[in-house]
């Protein structure tokens, strides 16, 4: 009898948290093994890519690939504009040099030219990891989802399947 006492004290002080999964039965007092496990599972990944998790579910595939590939053509702008500067002030003398010979026109058809370059291979290589990122955030959304929907179906039967 004191010792039917001193196993549920215990099992109610393991398993403070999670009361409700503990079953009964009789004197004994057993965890719902797989129930924790799924609950583990959870709690690890809203730790690990609760934020990323969030964000993928609160954003359409569009936004999720199309912001960051925005972002990213106007950093690669102020960059290729900065650099240009630089270049220029470096280069006043032979840009002078130019602008009476006619070649200007050239000259900017070459700057222009190398900055649609650059833009589309950065735009190219954002894409790729974007894409990349987005369907692993998707598998990790369907599992998250999916052991949601165990979770709950556990809930609602009140056993172990």
């Amino acid at each position: 009898m004191f010792k039917d006492f001193i196993d549920m004290l215990l099992c109610k002080r393991a398993n403070l948290n999670m009361y409700e999964h503990v079953q009964w039965t009789g004197s004994d007092c057993m965890l719902n093994q797989e129930k924790i496990h799924l609950m583990s599972r959870l709690a690890m990944l809203e730790k690990e890519k609760g934020k990323e998790l969030r964000g993928f579910r609160e954003s359409f595939r569009s936004d999720y690939i199309g912001i960051p590939l925005l972002k990213n053509a106007l950093r690669i702008t102020v960059i290729f504009l900065m650099i240009l500067c630089v270049w220029i002030a470096g280069s006043v003398d032979f840009i002078l040099m130019i602008i009476p010979q006619g070649q200007l026109k050239l000259l900017s058809i070459g700057i222009l030219t190398a900055y649609l370059v650059v833009l589309l291979v950065a735009l190219v290589i954002t894409f790729l990891c974007i894409s990349s990122r987005y369907y692993r955030d998707l598998r990790d959304a369907r599992e998250y989802e999916e052991l949601l929907k165990k979770l709950q179906a556990m809930e609602e039967t009140g056993c172990v399947d």
